[in-house]
């Protein structure tokens, strides 16, 4: 679907600045390596499962853990260039957001720290509680 949308509008993409045309191109190519690390993880699962030996399986399940981190890592960061990319492209549409839609905003970032909090403290990483909308 990402290519039927980023096809949809190629034409217009040119009329932004080019610092605005980069991230979004950079942004677009980070969607793109997440999904193909989608792949991946489906692939190491697989191998793990038709593994003949414990050396295989381990070498598997090593796979299947660095493409979920890595995948966990670029979600991360394509939330924070999407958010860096939002701040150029809402001046530029000209919208003014309600108060509602701010609150709201606010109420979905929350439950986004939430959820990376939680897949923190799995990783055995710090939660980021001092972390703040």
């Amino acid at each position: 679907m990402s290519v039927v949308g980023w096809n949809a509008t190629a034409a217009l993409v040119t009329e932004l600045p080019g610092k605005t045309i980069r991230q979004l191109v950079t942004l677009y190519s980070r969607y793109d390596n997440l999904n193909r690390q989608n792949t991946l993880f489906g692939d190491a699962v697989r191998e793990r499962a038709h593994s003949q030996n414990s050396a295989q399986q381990l070498n598997a399940e090593e796979m299947a853990r660095h493409t979920l981190n890595a995948f966990q890592s670029g979600v991360d960061v394509a939330i924070s260039q999407g958010k860096e990319l939002l701040r150029e492209l809402v001046p530029l549409a000209g919208w003014k957001e309600t108060d509602k839609e701010r609150a709201a905003i606010v109420g979905f970032a929350n439950t986004a720290l939430t959820f990376l909090r939680l897949r923190r403290r799995q990783l055995g990483e710090s939660d980021g509680s001092d972390e703040t909308v």
